[in-house]
């Protein structure tokens, strides 16, 4: 009897945890339909004429910030304890892709892009042949694409030195006189952060759809990324969105005293174009002096500082606010009129600094 009184108590335990499990569930999808079919009569009342591929879309963006805002409210008072939709969202049960439907995604990132872009030749023909080599050989292989692009390329072209397609005078931790190994493992190592990368992005993207527990698996090896979606209603925006890419450039630039009098003349001959007339050159008496070696001292002097007096930006705003007798009695249009007639590049660029 006591056995059974025992059996008993754990299955009343039981079902009174299951019960309180069960209820955040419950209670959020309450929840969230509830705010759901607000947020969507009030989009039909703003908007009668949208269509329902319309409506549902704008019905969707705008449930994902109204929940967002609401994160904070309570919406379930057991009496001793009470919790937020956040919290009790966090708690809810993962029904998964089989109980609620959503997507299933599965991205590759394309390391043949990237072995190009350090190449010093991405047209090279034995380069791209190994790349398309590579790609084939993945599709029956478990290696990484590193790995297989070595492979294909060294088949053909046996006596090559990757150094020599792979280092160049910006390379840090490669020369002209590494090896083959030591040149492929500079390349895993960026592979690897390629789609440590690429991960994190995903990352990042996924949770602004605001899907309870996603599933993403990584593929380090192949560079594959898995990605599951739950409760996903809209999946071709889901798709677009995951897939979308950005490029990251970087761009040499000038120092600021190396266009300075290219700056000032170019203002001179604008100045003498729309004057009529043929301009003069005053460089030589408008621009700073850039040949002198600034840093110099005088004698006896240990101030080492340097002072930029080439400044684009003080050039422009030096030569704009030169006091001028022959602007005492103007007003600020006749003043600016007059600007612009004498300096009209550095006038236009002033007003944008």
């Amino acid at each position: 009897m006591q056995l059974k009184g025992l059996i008993k108590i754990f299955t009343i335990a039981l079902i009174l945890i299951s019960l309180f499990q069960l209820s955040f569930t419950l209670v959020v999808n309450n929840f969230e339909k509830s705010q759901a079919s607000k947020v969507r009569s009030k989009i039909q009342q703003e908007n009668p004429g949208m269509s329902k591929a319309e409506l549902d879309i704008a019905a969707e963006d705008k449930l994902r910030f109204v929940l967002d805002s609401l994160s904070t409210k309570e919406i379930m008072n057991l009496g001793v304890t009470k919790y937020t939709y956040q919290e009790a969202k966090e708690q809810q049960l993962n029904l998964g892709l089989d109980l609620q439907g959503g997507m299933n995604v599965v991205l590759e990132v394309s390391l043949d892009d990237l072995v190009r872009n350090m190449s010093n030749n991405p047209k090279d023909p034995a380069l791209n042949m190994a790349l398309e080599d590579a790609k084939r050989l993945q599709a029956n292989s478990q290696a990484d694409f590193i790995s297989l692009f070595s492979q294909a390329y060294l088949s053909k072209n046996p006596n090559a030195r990757l150094a020599t397609l792979f280092v160049n005078s910006s390379s840090k931790d490669s020369t002209f006189n590494s090896s083959n190994d030591d040149v492929l493992k500079k390349i895993k190592t960026e592979a690897k952060d390629a789609i440590n990368r690429t991960h994190k992005v995903l990352m990042t993207r996924i949770d602004k759809f605001g899907v309870a527990q996603p599933n993403v698996n990584l593929d380090a090896n192949r560079g594959i990324i898995s990605v599951e979606l739950a409760g996903v209603n809209n999946p071709e925006r889901v798709r677009k969105y995951l897939q979308a890419t950005a490029k990251l450039e970087f761009w040499e630039t000038y120092p600021q005293h190396e266009v300075a009098q290219g700056f000032i003349k170019a203002d001179e001959e604008l100045k003498a174009y729309l004057a009529g007339t043929k301009a003069n050159d005053t460089l030589s008496q408008t621009a700073p002096s850039i040949s002198n070696d600034s840093s110099k001292t005088a004698t006896g002097s240990n101030n080492n500082t340097t002072t930029d007096t080439t400044s684009l930006a003080n050039l422009i705003k030096t030569d704009t606010s030169k006091s001028d007798t022959s602007m005492a009695g103007l007003t600020d249009e006749q003043k600016m009129a007059k600007a612009r007639k004498e300096n009209p590049l550095r006038s236009f660029l002033i007003r944008r600094i």
